[in-house]
């Protein structure tokens, strides 16, 4: 059977929605927020939202980054050898793109980020978790991501916020999220020594100012655990 009812209206402080075996009640996940709203239902029916319901928002830091990048073989003439596989390994503080990595610049391939996250947050009487999300910056070609070596179901890279609240346990808990990169980056390096049967590309005969510019590469930008509070709402 479908629901009875639906929500009209939420206060930001709702981040999502659980399923119920139930079809008269729905399950709301609410994260902190600065006031107390009401959530509106399509039966006319509606329920207040404290601000106070769930712990604050927190980053993560110390990521480790393994870049798995690809390289033409020494001998470029040798068609048995399709390229040649390196790792890197850097620890980052925030999340930048490879151009801005020293020894990334002009690397390729993909990017193992790993981290911990310490569950549960710290807490008093009156707050506590049933759960997070976790929010990473949206990438530009696709993404992977598991806590404690179990991968999530497909996200949107675009604007990527999953519910890991399942797959956490008490204590130190191990994020990974794999980001494909494009090739442009070490391509471009390597390009005045690109041939098709002894001929230098159209791009390479135009000059370097025709050639298109290096690509930021990696997870860029900012990420969020938002702990949260379920509330089962009678319909």
């Amino acid at each position: 059977m479908g629901l009875s009812a639906h929500v009209l209206e939420a206060p930001q402080t709702v981040i999502g929605y659980g399923m119920h075996d139930c079809d008269k009640r729905i399950e709301v996940h609410v994260g902190a927020g600065q006031t107390d709203r009401l959530l509106k239902l399509s039966n006319r029916k509606s329920q207040l939202l404290s601000s106070s319901m769930a712990p604050p928002h927190f980053s993560l830091s110390n990521w480790t980054l393994i870049a798995e990048h690809w390289e033409t073989p020494t001998n470029r003439s040798d068609a048995s050898v399709i390229s040649e596989k390196h790792n890197a390994t850097n620890n980052l503080h925030k999340l930048v793109s490879w151009k801005s990595i020293q020894g990334f610049q002009n690397a390729s391939g993909v990017g193992y980020y790993t981290t911990k996250l310490t569950w549960l947050p710290a807490s008093n009487v009156n707050v506590t978790a049933d759960g997070a999300y976790l929010k990473l910056p949206k990438v530009t070609h696709a993404l992977r991501v598991a806590v404690n070596g179990e991968y999530l179901p497909p996200v949107d890279y675009n604007a990527p916020r999953m519910d890991i609240s399942k797959y956490l346990h008490t204590g130190q808990n191990e994020i990974l999220a794999v980001v494909p990169t494009t090739m442009w980056n070490y391509i471009r390096s390597i390009f005045l020594d690109i041939t098709n049967g002894g001929v230098s590309s159209y791009l390479v005969q135009a000059g370097s100012s025709y050639w298109p510019s290096m690509t930021d590469n990696g997870l860029i930008g900012n990420e969020e655990v938002d702990p949260i509070v379920k509330l089962e709402i009678e319909l």
